[in-house]
């Protein structure tokens, strides 16, 4: 009896030493993945119940899935087979959003399957991705593959272009600083962009040709936008023009005029120095007879402004002017002293004033008309050379006349 049971033990045993194992390995995958599975003893056959979703090698045991869905594996050896379940999830939903960006510039990807991370297969070489946002920002030319991985796993991928940005902006005039009124041409390539800025009420300009033009003192920004959307900026400064010029409107040959301007801190010149030459000061001489044009420039910004004034012939130094109205005003040009004569000794008493060009009066005295001869002298000699106006009061007369002392 004892050797019967030694030997039903053994059998046991034996029976027991080839059971099945369960199946073991990644039962989670996604479609294009592979595992291999497992079970004892290693002498069995796998089967999958749905091919389609999952196939697995009757002898390896290397499942590889198609689609998603799920799979039953046998693994059959001797005895009852053992199974496992095979589940294939799906990829994520395809990345969307503008997937091309400049380099600076940022981008946002979107995936309709939530929950899931982002990231950048060329490790930020070209672009970085926010792992949360999806928030692309381009850093080199080139293109940047992203990935989004959805929580079981799967992802998807996408390629994002990094366009190059446009040449940095050149001037025509090599500067960034231009003066009211005036222009300077901008370029950037490539060619065929469009240009735009910043405040018309500073300057303007030409979305095609790049030329801008000066409207007010201000700062500018300037930006040129290529085909491809990628953009460039440079900022410009527009200088104010001096005030306009005061002065008389003509000088005679020989003669003088004073010009002056409300802005401080400029210099005088000329572009006709053949017709009429002018001081530091602003005092004109009239050289010979034409226009010329008189300018006042900032020396700091180059801004001017100008004026034309005509050189007219010479004046004797002992002719008389006749200021009608019965009277008379000799000689001018003067060197100091001018005479003003009544033909009608009867007039009464009178007044001269003598104002500068800008209007501030510099001399006043009575007249005397019943001097002989109906005369008065006025002696003017403390006034400097230039151009002024001689304001003549009395009964019956009002009268201004420019004179000239030398």
């Amino acid at each position: 009896m004892k050797h019967l049971l030694l030997s039903i033990v053994a059998l046991l045993l034996a029976i027991c030493s080839f059971a099945q194992t369960p199946i073991t390995g990644v039962l989670s995958l996604c479609p294009g993945g592979s595992s291999t599975l497992s079970s004892t003893p290693v002498t069995g056959t796998w089967t999958s119940s749905n091919p389609a979703v999952a196939s697995i090698g009757a002898s390896s045991g290397i499942v590889t899935a198609h689609t998603a869905g799920t799979a039953t594996i046998s693994y059959t050896t001797t005895g009852a087979p053992v199974t496992a379940v095979i589940t294939v999830n799906p990829i994520p939903a395809a990345i969307t959003g503008t997937l091309v960006v400049c380099v600076g510039s940022t981008t946002t990807a979107m995936d309709a399957t939530s929950g899931g991370t982002w990231s950048d297969a060329a490790s930020t070489v070209y672009a970085t991705i926010g792992a949360s946002t999806g928030l692309i920002t381009g850093l080199t030319t080139g293109v940047a593959n992203i990935t989004y991985t959805a929580p079981t796993g799967c992802s998807t991928s996408a390629s994002v272009t990094i366009n190059p940005l446009p040449t940095p902006i050149a001037s025509s005039s090599g500067t960034f600083e231009l003066c009211n009124g005036s222009t300077m041409t901008l370029g950037s390539s490539p060619a065929g962009g469009t240009w735009s800025g910043s405040s018309s009420a500073i300057a303007t300009i030409g979305a095609a040709t790049g030329i801008v033009t000066g409207t007010s003192a201000g700062t500018f920004i300037a930006t040129y936008t290529d085909m491809r959307g990628c953009m460039t900026a440079h900022s410009l400064t527009v200088d104010p023009l001096p005030a306009p010029i005061v002065g008389p409107s003509s000088v005679p040959r020989g003669g003088t005029g004073l010009y002056s301007d409300a802005t401080s801190g400029g210099i005088w010149n000329t572009s006709t120095p053949a017709v009429a030459t002018i001081s530091s000061s602003g005092l004109v001489t009239g050289i010979s007879t034409g226009t010329a044009t008189l300018n006042y420039c900032i020396a700091a910004s180059g801004c001017c402004t100008s004026t034309t004034i005509t050189v007219t012939s010479a004046l004797s130094v002992n002719s008389i002017t006749d200021l009608g109205e019965n009277l008379l005003v000799y000689p001018n040009p003067s060197r100091g002293d001018v005479t003003v004569k009544w033909s009608d000794q009867t007039v009464g008493s009178g007044e001269v004033s003598i104002s500068d060009i800008i209007g501030r009066q510099v001399f006043k005295a009575a007249l005397d008309i019943k001097s002989p001869c109906g005369t008065s002298n006025v002696k003017l000699n403390g006034l400097s050379s230039g151009v002024y106006f001689m304001h003549i009061r009395s009964e019956g007369i009002n009268h201004t006349e420019r004179i000239i002392i030398q």
